[in-house]
C-alpha cells in the first residue's frame, strides 16, 4: 500500500516526500544531476577516473572528505583500510564492534564510486534509521526499496539510481529476492553491495531469516557487483568464514576489531530464580536507577526478551515511580518507534524498555547505561546490546541480570522447532514432486517414486505448498520449511559421475549447483471474478486462464467467484509450466485491463519455488538386482540421502543455538562469582569473551546419534555447572505413563506421537501437529523443561522404539525382557533380567548418578550411554 506521510521509507531531510491528494501518493522529483566530487573537494579525481585506479585519490584527499562530510578530523580503528579496499575492488568481511563507524565504510566510497551502493539490511527500521542520518551531500541520494511503497515511489528511486542522482539503495533480503527487482537492478551500474548485519547469514540465517541464505546466489550468479562488503559486530572465527564462504569472499577476507571497547564497565547480578517471573527484577532494576551508580546517567537502554515485557516494564516506570519511560519493539507502528527514538535521543525519555528491535534501528551515540533485565540468547547478542553504550567514547555501565529460571525457559524454547528425519525427507518429497523441465522418464511413474506429477497434467517444473497445511501435516515448523528451502537453493557438491548418470537416466539432476530456485512467497488460494468475458474466451491467449481451467479437480465456483487453489494451479500449467510469480503477473494484468479483480487470501502463506534439478544418489547406493536402475530408485535415495544432510544441518544449529546460551549463563554466572565489582568481574569476562570470538575452531555441538544418551550439557571451563535437572532413569516411567495415558488423544491426532513430539510435549512446547489446546491438560505437559530436550528425546526414542519392537513380537513391551547395555568406553556388555518396566534403565542408575555429580564438580565427562534394543 501506499499513501500518505512524509519520508515514508525513505530517508530524512526530504529525500523523497508523499503527500495525500485525494488518497494518492504523489512522488516529489529527486535531484537530477550527479553528485559533483568536484565541488566537496577541490581536485578530487571524477568517479570514473577512481574505478579505474584508485590510486590517484590520496589518503589527504580522503581525510579532507572525510572532514568535509562527516565532521571526523580522522578515521577510527581500521576505516581508512576497508574503505581503501572497496575502492580497489576487494571484497571483505568487516567485523567491527557496535559504534565503530561501519556504515561509513560504505557511504564514503558511495560518493567517489560511479553507479550506485546496494545495501543490504534486515530491518526496515534500520534502513530508516540509516537513511535519516545521512550525511548532507547524501540527504536526497538515498533511498528504500521495500514492501511499504508504492509503484510510483520505486520508480522514482530506480530512475534516479540509473541517472546517477541516487548514489544509496536500502533493500531488505527477501524484497531483493523478487524476480522483477533482480531484473531491475541487473539494469544498474552497481559498484558496490554491503549487507549489514552480515552475521545473519550464519547465526539468523539457519531459522530467523533464511533469505540471507541465498545472498551469496544472488551475488554471485545474479547481479555480479564490482565489490562485496559484508559488516557486522558480532560473528566468531568460525562463523566469519562461514558468511565469507556464502557471500563468496576469498579466503583470508576477513577485517575484525576486539569486540568490546574498553569504555564499558561491565556487571553482572545474580537473581533468585524466577525473579523475572516474580518481578523481583524489576523492583532491582528501579533501584539501580535511583542509586548513586546510574543516578547521574540521562539516558538508559533496558533490553528484555518479550514485546509484553518491554510495554509492561517501561508502563510501571512511568505511572507507578514517575520516571520518564518508553517501550520499543517491532509490535509497535513505525511512526511510535521513531517518536520514542527521537524523545531518547533529544533527552525527553530516560529509560527506553526494548526488545532487539532497538539495537538495529536507532543511533543514539551518548547511552550511559544498558542494562539485560533478562540474559541475551548469545555472546553475540550480549556484545551487540551491550555495546550500544558509550558511543561517544566516555565511560558506560552495562549490567546482566542473571536469573536461572530464564536460562532454562529459553534453553527449551531453543528446541521448539525441531522436526523428526521423516518429517523432512517426507517435505522434501513434495518438494521434489514436479516434473522438470525435460522429458519425463519412463520408469520414474512405474516405480512410484517422487518423480511421479504433482497433481494436473502439465509436468510443471514449479511448485507451491501451503504453509500451514503442510506443516500440520507432517508436524514441521514453517520456519523450518523456509529454512530448508534455502539449504536447497545453496549450491552442493558435484555428485560422483556413476550416481549422476544414474539419476540423468531417470530424470532427476545432475551435480553441482542449487535443486531449487525459490521464488517469493504467495497467498495459497485466490478469489478471481470475470467481468467481460467468459474464462473460455480468455484461455487462447492467457496462459493462466487455461490452467485454471486445467485444474484438477476442477475449481469451485460459487456466484462468480472462482476460488483458485495455488498449487493446483501452478501443476496444472501447460508446457513448461507457469509459476506463481508468473500467475500473478498475469492476473495483474488482467484487472488492469477490466476483464477480472482478484483477491489473495492473505491468511494462507505458501512457499513457491522452480524445480532445477533432483538429488544424486550417495555414491554407495546401487540399483536393486545390480542392472541398471530405474530413475525412481535413484530419486528416492538421492532424497533419502539428502534428507539426512539437511537434518543434520537442523539439529546441529539448535545444537548450537544451546551451546551459545549454555556460554553465556556460565561466563556471567562465573563473573559474579569472580566477585562484587566491575574490575573482578571483567578481569573475569573480557578475556573470556575475547576468546571465544577469536577462537578457530567451531563451538557448536553435535547431536547424538539415535537412541544414544545426549552428552551431558556443560558449562564453559572454569565456570559453575548449569542448572540443568538432573537426569533420571524415572523418566522412563514418566514417558511410559504418558503413553499410556494419551492413547485416545494420540489416536485422534492425523500425526503419530514421534520422540520430538513427546519431548515437545513433556516440556510444555506446542508443535504444529499437537496444538496446546489439545495437550496442555496432560499431567505430563512442561514437566521436564528443566530437563535436557535432547535427553528427553532420546529417552522416548527409546520407549517407542521397544512398544514397536514389541508390537511386532520383537520383545516383550511390558513384562520380563532382556537387554544388553554397553557403555562405549568401557568395551564392556553385561545382561540383566528386568522386571516389567520398572527395571528400564536401572542398570545405569549408579553411572548416570556419576555423570550428574560429575557435571556439578565441572568436570569432564567421555562416556555415552548406547542401548542396544
Amino acid at each position: 500500500g501506499g499513501g500518505g506521510g512524509e519520508g515514508l521509507g525513505f530517508g530524512g531531510g526530504g529525500n523523497f516526500v508523499m503527500k495525500a491528494r485525494g488518497g494518492n501518493g504523489v512522488v516529489t522529483a529527486h535531484p537530477q544531476e550527479p553528485l559533483q566530487l568536484c565541488q566537496l573537494v577541490p581536485g578530487m579525481p571524477s568517479p570514473d577516473q577512481i574505478a579505474i585506479d584508485p590510486r590517484v585519490v590520496s589518503d589527504d584527499q580522503l581525510a579532507v572528505l572525510l572532514r568535509t562530510v562527516w565532521g571526523h578530523h580522522g578515521f577510527r580503528g581500521r576505516q581508512l583500510e576497508l574503505v581503501r579496499a572497496v575502492l580497489e575492488g576487494r571484497s571483505m568481511l568487516a567485523v567491527l564492534p557496535t559504534g565503530a563507524g561501519k556504515s561509513l565504510t560504505y557511504q564514503l566510497p558511495a560518493i567517489l564510486l560511479p553507479g550506485v551502493t546496494l545495501v543490504v539490511s534486515p530491518l526496515l527500521a534500520l534502513m530508516d534509521d540509516q537513511l535519516a542520518n545521512l550525511p548532507a551531500c547524501l540527504q536526497g541520494r538515498g533511498a528504500c526499496l521495500s514492501g511499504g511503497q508504492t509503484k510510483e515511489q520505486v520508480d522514482a528511486a530506480l530512475a534516479g539510481a540509473t541517472r546517477g542522482s541516487v548514489k544509496l539503495l536500502y533493500v531488505a533480503p527477501e524484497k531483493l529476492l523478487t524476480p522483477w527487482l533482480l531484473a531491475a537492478l541487473r539494469r544498474l551500474n552497481i559498484s558496490l553491495i554491503a549487507v549489514d548485519e552480515a552475521h545473519c547469514v550464519s547465526e539468523w540465517g539457519h531459522s530467523f531469516r533464511p533469505a540471507y541464505l541465498r545472498l551469496g546466489h544472488v551475488l554471485r550468479c545474479v547481479l555480479q557487483p564490482r565489490c562485496v562488503l559484508g559488516l557486522t559486530a558480532t560473528a566468531t572465527t568460525p562463523t566469519a568464514d562461514e558468511v565469507a564462504s556464502v557471500l563468496g569472499l576469498a579466503p583470508g577476507a576477513v577485517m575484525r576489531e576486539s569486540p568490546l571497547r574498553q569504555n564499558l564497565r561491565l556487571k553482572v547480578l545474580h537473581m533468585q530464580p524466577g525473579a523475572s517471573e516474580s518481578g523481583a527484577s524489576r523492583t532491582a532494576l528501579l533501584q539501580l536507577l535511583r542509586s548513586q551508580e546510574l543516578a547521574a546517567v540521562q539516558s538508559v537502554l533496558v533490553y528484555v526478551a518479550m514485546q509484553w515485557q518491554a510495554d509492561e516494564v517501561a508502563g510501571w516506570l512511568q505511572s507507578t515511580h514517575g520516571i520518564s519511560a518508553s517501550s520499543y519493539h517491532a509490535g509497535r507502528p513505525i511512526s511510535e518507534r521513531s517518536a520514542v527514538a527521537l524523545s531518547f535521543r533529544t533527552g525527553r525519555t530516560r529509560v527506553v524498555v526494548a526488545t532487539v528491535a532497538f539495537g538495529m534501528g536507532v543511533d543514539h551515540p551518548s547511552i550511559g547505561a544498558v542494562v539485560h533485565l533478562q540474559m541475551p540468547r548469545s555472546l553475540e547478542d550480549y556484545v551487540q546490546q551491550a555495546g550500544r553504550a558509550g558511543r561517544d567514547g566516555r565511560e558506560a555501565k552495562c549490567y546482566l541480570f542473571l536469573d536461572d529460571q530464564d536460562y532454562k525457559r529459553y534453553r527449551s524454547l531453543l528446541y521448539s522447532g525441531s522436526s523428526e528425519l521423516s518429517a523432512v525427507e517426507a517435505f522434501l518429497k513434495r518438494v521434489f514432486a514436479p516434473q522438470p523441465l525435460l522429458p519425463p522418464p519412463s520408469a520414474t511413474a512405474a516405480d512410484g517414486g517422487e518423480g511421479s506429477g504433482g497433481g494436473g497434467g502439465g509436468g510443471s517444473s514449479f511448485g507451491v505448498l501451503q504453509l500451514n497445511t503442510t506443516a500440520s501435516e507432517l508436524d514441521l515448523g514453517e520456519e523450518v520449511m523456509e529454512t530448508i528451502m534455502s539449504y536447497l537453493q545453496q549450491d552442493e557438491p558435484a555428485a560422483p559421475p556413476a550416481a549422476a548418470a544414474a539419476v540423468r537416466d531417470g530424470g532427476g539432476g545432475g551435480g553441482g549447483g542449487g535443486y531449487v530456485s525459490v521464488l517469493p512467497s504467495c497467498a495459497a488460494r485466490l478469489h478471481v471474478y470475470f467481468h467481460r468475458a467468459a474464462p473460455a474466451a480468455l484461455a487462447g491467449k492467457w496462459p493462466v486462464v487455461a490452467a485454471m481451467l486445467n485444474c484438477r479437480p476442477p475449481l469451485k465456483v460459487h456466484r462468480g467467484c472462482y476460488k483458485v487453489d495455488m498449487e493446483a494451479l501452478v501443476a496444472a500449467g501447460a508446457g513448461g509450466g507457469i509459476s506463481s510469480s508468473q500467475a500473478l503477473r498475469q492476473l495483474s494484468q488482467l484487472a488492469g485491463l477490466g476483464q477480472i479483480h482478484f483477491e489473495p487470501v492473505q491468511k494462507l502463506k505458501a512457499i513457491s519455488w522452480q524445480l532445477l534439478r533432483r538429488p544424486s544418489p550417495p555414491p554407495e547406493w546401487a540399483p536393486v538386482g545390480g542392472g541398471g536402475g530405474g530413475g525412481g530408485g535413484a530419486v528416492a535415495a538421492g532424497v533419502s540421502a539428502l534428507a539426512a544432510r539437511i537434518h543434520g544441518r537442523l539439529e546441529a544449529q539448535t545444537a548450537g543455538a544451546a551451546a551459545r546460551l549454555d556460554m553465556v549463563w556460565g561466563l556471567m554466572a562465573g563473573a559474579f562469582l569472580a566477585g562484587a565489582s566491575c574490575q573482578e568481574q571483567e578481569a573475569f569476562l573480557r578475556p573470556r569473551i575475547t576468546s571465544y570470538f577469536d577462537s578457530p575452531y567451531d563451538q557448536r555441538q553435535q547431536p547424538a546419534p539415535a537412541l544414544a544418551a545426549p552428552a551431558l550439557p556443560r558449562s564453559p571451563p572454569g565456570c559453575p555447572p548449569l542448572p540443568l535437572a538432573p537426569r533420571s532413569s524415572s523418566l522412563v516411567l514418566e514417558v511410559e505413563a504418558f503413553l499410556t495415558g494419551s492413547k485416545a488423544r494420540a489416536a485422534a491426532m492425523s500425526v503419530p506421537l514421534t520422540p520430538v513430539a513427546v519431548a515437545r510435549i513433556l516440556h510444555g512446547l506446542a508443535g504444529p501437529a499437537f496444538p496446546p489446546d489439545a495437550w496442555r491438560k496432560c499431567h505430563e505437559w512442561g514437566r521436564f523443561k528443566a530437563v535436557d530436550f535432547a535427553y528427553v528425546r532420546a529417552v522416548a526414542a527409546m520407549v517407542l522404539a521397544r512398544r514397536a519392537a514389541a508390537a511386532v513380537g520383537g520383545i516383550g513391551g511390558g513384562g520380563n525382557g532382556c537387554r544388553k547395555r554397553r557403555l562405549r568406553g568401557g568395551g564392556r556388555e553385561e545382561e540383566e533380567e528386568e522386571e516389567g518396566e520398572k527395571g528400564e534403565w536401572e542398570t545405569g542408575r549408579g553411572a548416570v548418578a556419576d555423570r550428574a555429580a560429575a557435571a556439578s564438580a565441572g568436570a569432564a565427562e567421555e562416556e555415552q550411554d548406547v542401548y542396544v534394543l
